[in-house]
């Protein structure tokens, strides 16, 4: 009991590694231009990208701040408790399990939010009865499969059972495949920097992280990717998506202590980005990426919901990695100081 409370206790930094955070920017900066450059010197449209090269290529980048991290940890900061620094814990698992839990099913609701909000002010207009758009896309894929539904299965299947089997397929395929992606980020965003900004407080910490997360998506957003606008626009969109959103996955792995959760919801929310919209949508929609899922109206179901959190005093509660908030009231009062995990004093 004592070492593990000893482990937790040192696991955390007690002031800002400037140095290690000017490095680990750097290098995920500069790898994610390197990632890209292929795009940029084809000058092409990403409309015409092949997708495979594209979602390579992107991979590639997105496992930047995961060797940023690395590199930092092992090099740079040297830290004694490297994996449980970096939040490679999964202790108490139950606590892990259901954070991990949250992360998975909060994005698709957050979305389907996004999608009335916007259906509310006219941005798109759904279509709840039929998902049109959604049987049109099911015909899309057996075209291109070389085959086709000529008994009329699909259009007679009721819209639930539609959205159920599109629902399960992405919990099942593109859930898992999206976290394995996602947690090339997520090691480097939530996993180190902002654990390494926490010394600054809770509010500093998320706010600087999710700024800087958005920022290095700018190899990309300014080819138009996401908002379909190649200038300041796009990234200015960017910063407003990652704050809204990073703000509760920061509260994942604050209030798990542990990297895992963080990754499960950032791969669910790039999973259910897409699939939300085609199950709502009207045939004859489009995605517009400055008014639905990723623009302003995507934003305020994730605002409101990390409004909440915070009414409940949720961001006061950040045990430490691999502890219960018990054992990390006792492991911080032993080493004689308040935590966020003790106190809101000190989250702000």
């Amino acid at each position: 009991m004592r070492r593990r409370l000893e482990r937790g206790a040192d696991a955390l930094p007690t002031k800002v590694p400037w140095g290690a955070v000017t490095v680990f920017i750097a290098i995920a900066f500069v790898g994610a231009w390197l990632a890209c450059l292929p795009l940029w010197l084809g000058g092409a449209s990403l409309d015409v990208v092949d997708p495979v090269t594209f979602q390579l290529l992107l991979l590639g980048m997105m496992y930047t701040p995961t060797i940023a991290a690395l590199v930092v940890v092992f090099l740079v900061q040297r830290p004694a408790r490297k994996a449980r620094y970096l939040g490679l814990v999964f202790r108490p698992s139950g606590r892990t399990i259901l954070f991990i839990a949250i992360g998975i099913v909060a994005p698709p609701v957050l979305f389907a939010l996004s999608m009335l909000l916007a259906a509310a002010l006219g941005y798109v207009t759904l279509d709840l009865a039929n998902v049109s758009a959604l049987r049109e896309l099911f015909a899309q894929n057996l075209a291109a499969a070389g085959a086709s539904d000529q008994a009329g299965t699909f259009d007679a299947m009721p819209p639930a059972v539609l959205v159920l089997i599109t629902i399960l397929q992405t919990l099942v395929f593109a859930v898992p495949m999206a976290t394995i992606a996602a947690f090339g980020e997520e090691l480097g965003w939530r996993g180190w920097l902002l654990p390494s900004l926490r010394p600054l407080g809770t509010w500093p910490a998320i706010a600087i992280s999710c700024v800087v997360w958005a920022l290095w998506h700018a190899p990309i957003i300014l080819l138009g990717y996401n908002f379909n606008d190649r200038g300041p626009l796009g990234l200015v969109m960017m910063i407003g998506f990652c704050l809204a959103g990073g703000s509760f996955i920061s509260w994942l792995r604050l209030r798990s202590a542990t990297v895992y959760p963080a990754a499960v919801a950032h791969g669910s929310l790039n999973a259910f980005a897409a699939t939300i919209f085609i199950c709502m949508a009207d045939a004859g929609s489009t995605m517009d990426g400055l008014t639905t899922i990723v623009g302003w109206t995507g934003w305020v179901p994730f605002l409101l919901l990390v409004g909440v959190l915070v009414l409940l005093g949720q961001f006061a509660r950040q045990p430490l990695p691999g502890l219960t908030l018990a054992e990390s009231v006792i492991a911080s009062q032993r080493a004689g100081e308040a935590t966020p995990a003790t106190s809101g004093a000190v989250s702000h």
